[in-house]
């Protein structure tokens, strides 16, 4: 059986990294300088990284949402 508070806990750290990640990213892709300067292939992997981290962070937020639900019904 699953611990709720645990998996809730859990959930929330790791959503807050992957938010953390996701905000740096586009604080590097909304930067001028980055995306004049650097190499078009690093600017689309910092695109990439940062979809990636959109992906990951609304899962999460799914993840956290069925959780809370349960805790409700238990």
């Amino acid at each position: 059986m699953i611990n709720l508070d645990e998996e809730e806990g859990r959930l929330r750290k790791e959503l807050t990294k992957v938010s953390e990640d996701l905000s740096r990213a586009q604080r590097k892709l909304q930067n001028q300088d980055f995306v004049g300067r650097a190499r078009p292939e690093a600017v689309e992997k910092e695109r990439e990284k940062a979809k990636a981290f959109a992906e990951k962070e609304a899962k999460l937020q799914e993840s956290l949402e069925r959780v809370r639900g349960w805790r409700k019904e238990a």
